[in-house]
């Protein structure tokens, strides 16, 4: 019962305590972590919200945010996400349902709560239920028991409101709608009109029709946001460049990495695993007689890759290790005990032994071992470059200080080459304004960069001058685009009349679904297909593409056919999760208008203040 009214409680109000308690208790963020007052920050129809419950939970939307972006967020960054407000909605929405549970009387027996906490996992011990673990979690929760049964309760209340209110109907029409829409097939006949078809070539554009073009089309050109960066950048490959290698670290990283370097003999093994012994040997008759492998893995109802075992040692094959390497070759084995019952190998290849000593493989270890030993040379003056650039040093005479690299770069959101190729430097890049305070920042390949914006320019649509080559070149094409267009209209009339027009070459494409792509196909040809009467045809142009089409057939989505069942299956799920979802948010909504709300802006002040 508890796991489905999981699945019909989705709605973004809910805010489940136990978890959330629970998972504070695991960080070990107690009570004391918000300044153990209990002061509420609202007033929800008479309900307080505890102070301590929205720390906890901004908390949590804060580290589940670093954990997406990869960064740490502060509180400032997530109140121009709107992550503040929406904890605090989800707080009052909450306390809203407890009221309203409270008011209508919904509670839950003492047994119920009793049973939910012995389920809880992390109140487990060795032979079930364990007290002491359960009174340990509380208290590095900051929780008494009663207080913490009292928050079981709620939720259960808070469920069986919740599961009242979202009873969705079955969404019988809305499935039959949409299977009828996804499953629908279309047959077409089509062509591509190749530019070889224009008897004469595309006219030049003048210089006024390139103008006039240019106007009509500039947003087609408008460069984003960009800006000019000056920065210094300490790689791992420089400084490895005047280290000498290091016996020992290249020792250590041929040993860590032995098996690419000593290996014994792998073959690519299939292993086709049988019933019982009869089975096994009747198929092996049947190999020796000339059937086929594969045949028999088909006939089994497998595909290839799952009988594959890749490339195996001797070791690896069990029992039947000797068998299969007793063949000297590619090949098929007779039955052989395996793990799994009695089975027949097939030997796809032979991979022969490696065994490159250390001084063969020195040449290839050393540059690795001296990248290793950079990175720990730039860690180990990441200190250095902070304390110069606090001190007052420019990024020019920090680059004069070390064998680093400063160069002029022309940066934009979607520069992704070089520096510009690392998710950190673009992070930086993106919130960096002139004027601000270089700070050394490590890349994700252990280098360090710092960078100055010497200006930043808005988004523009450049003049016609800058860009002329490409525009020109873009405008021959639209203007071949539309001369292929027009020459196009005549042949798919002739192709809707069932002629065939010289020198195209028709594909049929039969069972098209809406989301299909044939190849070569302009985007949209399929979309338009769709949208037409069987024996209509017409043009469809797009991606430097043009072809003429006809709809041969229309064929309704088959009943029977197994995808259409889970189709069908998929789409009543998404259908009744989306009205329960819809009615909840509806029923929650109506009773934050109906309670009087009142916030304590300086609790909540409070609490945010003690966030970075």
């Amino acid at each position: 019962m508890a796991r489905e009214r999981k699945k019909t409680t989705l709605s973004q109000y809910l805010v489940w305590a136990l978890l959330a308690l629970l998972g504070f208790s695991l960080i070990g963020f107690g009570v004391g972590g918000f300044g153990g007052s209990a002061t509420s920050i609202a007033t929800v129809a008479g309900r307080d919200v505890d102070a301590r419950e929205y720390g906890r939970a901004l908390q949590d939307e804060l580290r589940a945010l670093a954990e997406r972006t990869g960064s740490t967020v502060t509180l400032d960054q997530a109140r121009q996400l709107g992550v503040t407000q929406q904890v605090l909605s989800r707080l009052i929405a909450t306390a809203a349902i407890d009221a309203e549970a409270d008011r209508l009387g919904l509670s839950v027996s003492d047994e119920r709560v009793a049973r939910q906490i012995r389920e809880i996992g992390a109140f487990q011990g060795a032979g079930g239920f364990d007290r002491e673990a359960y009174a340990f979690a509380l208290q590095n929760a900051g929780l008494t028991v009663p207080q913490f049964e009292e928050d079981v309760r709620r939720e259960a209340a808070r469920g069986l409101l919740s599961d009242a209110v979202a009873q969705a109907p079955a969404a019988d029409a809305y499935a039959d709608i949409l299977v009828d829409y996804i499953g629908e097939t279309r047959d077409v006949t089509w062509a591509r009109v190749p530019p070889s078809a224009l008897t004469t070539g595309v006219a030049e554009p003048t210089e006024a029709e390139l103008s006039a073009w240019y106007l009509a089309n500039e947003e087609r050109f408008r460069l984003p946001p960009s800006k000019t960066l000056t920065v210094w950048h300490l790689s791992p490959e420089t400084v490895a460049r005047r280290l000498e290698p290091d016996e020992a670290a290249v020792r250590a990283l041929y040993d860590a990495n032995l098996d690419r370097f000593r290996r014994p003999e792998r073959r690519l093994v299939e292993r086709l695993v049988f019933p019982d012994r009869a089975a096994a040997d009747a198929a092996a008759e049947r190999i020796a007689a000339g059937e086929s492998f594969d045949d028999l893995v088909a006939e089994r109802g497998l595909e290839l890759a799952d009988i594959d075992l890749g490339d195996v040692e001797r070791s690896g094959l069990g029992a039947a290790g000797d068998g299969v390497f007793a063949l000297e070759g590619p090949g098929i084995t007779g039955v052989l005990d395996s793990d799994l019952g009695p089975a027949i190998f097939r030997v796809n290849a032979v991979l022969s032994p490696i065994d490159v000593p250390f001084e063969e493989a020195r040449a290839e270890l050393e540059p690795a071992a001296a990248l290793d030993a950079a990175r720990r040379d730039i860690d180990a003056r990441l200190g250095e470059f902070d304390d110069l650039l606090a001190g007052g040093a420019t990024l020019e005479e920090l680059a004069g200080e070390t064998d680093v690299t400063l160069e002029t770069l022309d940066w934009s959101e979607g520069s992704d080459e070089g520096l510009a190729a690392y998710p950190g430097f673009r992070e930086v890049a993106q919130v960096a304004a002139p004027g601000d305070f270089p700070e050394v920042t490590r890349l994700e390949d252990g280098g360090l960069f710092a960078l100055r914006v010497e200006e930043a320019r808005d988004s523009r649509v450049p003049p016609l001058e800058e860009v002329e080559p490409q525009a020109r070149a873009e405008m021959r094409e639209a203007r071949r685009t539309e001369a292929l267009t027009e020459l196009a209209a005549g042949y798919a009339e002739r192709l809707a009349a069932g002629e065939t027009p010289e020198g195209l070459e028709l594909r049929s494409e039969e069972g098209l679904r809406r989301d299909a792509a044939p190849e070569g196909a302009p985007p949209g040809l399929v979309s338009a297909a769709f949208e037409a009467e069987p024996g209509a045809g017409g043009v469809s142009a797009g991606g430097g593409e043009v072809a003429i089409w006809r709809l041969d057939a229309v064929t309704p989505a088959d009943p029977e056919a197994p995808r259409t069942a889970l189709t069908r299956e998929a789409a009543l799920a998404q259908g009744r999760a989306d009205m329960a979802r819809d009615l909840l948010d509806a029923y929650v909504r109506g009773l934050q208008g109906r309670a009087e709300v009142q916030l304590n802006a300086a609790a909540i002040a409070g609490i945010e203040a003690q966030f970075p």
